[in-house]
């Protein structure tokens, strides 16, 4: 999943190359000037340049540019004076408070295979919940004992240390109704063998018999029947937990307490394999999400300061671009732990979307500060100006654009994809939010000189 989302990803990235890059200016070259007709020939001839740029703007002003010159007005006045400080110290306290209750709260891993996906009213969840209470359990782990030869079921240590497994389980994880393994159908049998009477429900001690029962078993069923106990060949058993309730505590509590049974209880003839059924995909997912979240992360912060370091070729520059990054993924993170949602499978391509869009954002603003920095000569009040109320405009227009495109989605029938727009349309908010207010403040306490000429040296 992963591996083709970063292959439609990068897909899309280079499509833009054709449809922006290519065919904008051609379709652009086709379409009269905006408010040409109002333009009167020589009318800016003699102008200076700052008043002919002004000139020019009332022209081709538009009736909603009065709302967005309030917004980018009201966002300036966040970023200067000593409402920048504040800015910062929120940034602060967001960055390490906020990062510290994410990274010791946020859990990883799905609540169930269902609820994740679907809401709990829906008729598969209350379903689920209604086998649940009533039985041992609906959702399964597998444990195979894989022997080292032909025959190494048919074992009375082997068999026993099967029985065993499922016993231990059965009493030291809670949330297990019960063990389903060949040893049960074995003592069912042998209790048969001698006229029924109780306390023949054992395990055979003898090879001999143990073998006989296994054959006898075997040979009474049906074609393949037997299979999801023991395999014909008898190498393999199989070791069936049913869960009654889990979520990733519980599968993680779980496979350690497996762990601990099977190091304690070593034998010459098997391996326990952990583990497969539901849960125990879920368990791996759930390693490999934990793993790879905090790695991803990393690796995409770093790649994206990096690049943006040397396209502004100045340590500053990439800082101020990558700070706003880091707050709205600290948000998002905030968010999913109050909305309960966990970090799964679903949720972990949010975060690279997320820093992904919002270091356009950023780059929009920090290029026109810097190009209005030299047309300004070195005025960083009239730069900042410029560029909030003009590309701005554009970021804003473009977040609103994208928010209106997924907000829909918060409304379908499938969970994961109401919880997953929320998400992305928080981030779009945020990284707009942080690259309008967060970056001009942050190249107005650092200082503009060590910031904005270098883009143009």
């Amino acid at each position: 999943l992963m591996r083709n989302l970063a292959y439609y990803g990068s897909f899309w990235i280079v499509s833009i190359y054709v449809s922006s890059i290519v065919m904008h200016p051609v379709l652009v070259s086709l379409l009269p000037p905006p408010r040409a007709k109002h333009l009167k020939k020589d009318e800016l001839a003699g102008l200076d340049k700052e008043t002919a740029r002004e000139r020019l703007r009332e022209i081709t002003a538009r009736p909603g540019d009065r709302i967005y010159i309030k917004i980018g007005e009201f966002l300036i006045s966040l970023t200067q004076g000593f409402r920048k400080w504040i800015v910062l110290a929120v940034v602060i306290i967001v960055i390490l408070g906020g990062g510290y209750i994410t990274h010791k709260h946020l859990k990883v891993g799905d609540t169930s295979a269902g609820k994740a996906i679907l809401y709990p009213d829906h008729p598969y969840n209350i379903a689920a919940d209604k086998a649940n209470s009533d039985f041992i359990g609906s959702s399964q782990m597998v444990v195979v004992a894989e022997g080292d030869k032909e025959g190494a079921i048919a074992n009375a240590d082997t068999i026993r240390l099967i029985d065993e497994m499922g016993i231990y389980a059965t009493n030291e994880i809670p949330q297990v109704g019960g063990a389903v393994t060949i040893s049960d159908m074995l003592k069912t049998v042998f209790r048969q063998f001698h006229d029924g009477h109780p306390k023949w429900a054992m395990l055979p001690e003898k090879k001999f018999d143990v073998a006989n029962v296994i054959g006898l078993v075997a040979g009474s069923s049906t074609g393949g029947s037997m299979d999801r106990f023991i395999s014909g060949d008898k190498k393999n058993a199989a070791v069936t937990l049913y869960f009654a309730d889990y979520n990733n505590e519980v599968i993680t509590k779980a496979i350690s307490t497996l762990k601990e049974y099977i190091k304690d209880n070593p034998s010459e003839h098997i391996k326990f394999r952990l583990a497969g059924g539901i849960l125990g995909i879920l368990a791996a997912v759930n390693e490999e999400v934990e793993w790879s979240y905090w790695i991803n992360i990393s690796l995409i912060f770093s790649v994206t300061f990096l690049f943006c370091t040397i396209a502004y070729r100045t340590f500053w520059g990439a800082l101020v671009l990558f700070i706003p990054l880091v707050v709205s993924q600290v948000l998002s993170d905030l968010l999913m732990l109050g909305l309960g949602i966990d970090l799964n499978i679903n949720s972990l391509p949010v975060a690279s979307v997320g820093v992904g869009i919002g270091v356009d954002y950023g780059i929009y603003i920090l290029s026109r500060l810097s190009e209005e920095y030299q047309f300004s000569d070195g005025d960083y009040r009239k730069a900042r100006y410029m560029a909030i109320t003009t590309t701005g405009k554009a970021i804003i227009f473009t977040a609103l654009t994208l928010v209106i495109s997924v907000i829909f989605f918060v409304f379908a029938d499938f969970k994961f994809q109401a919880e997953m727009a929320i998400l992305l349309a928080f981030l779009l908010v945020a990284n707009m939010v942080g690259a309008l207010t967060v970056l001009p403040a942050l190249v107005s306490i650092i200082g503009p000189d060590k910031i904005l000429p270098k883009y143009r040296a």
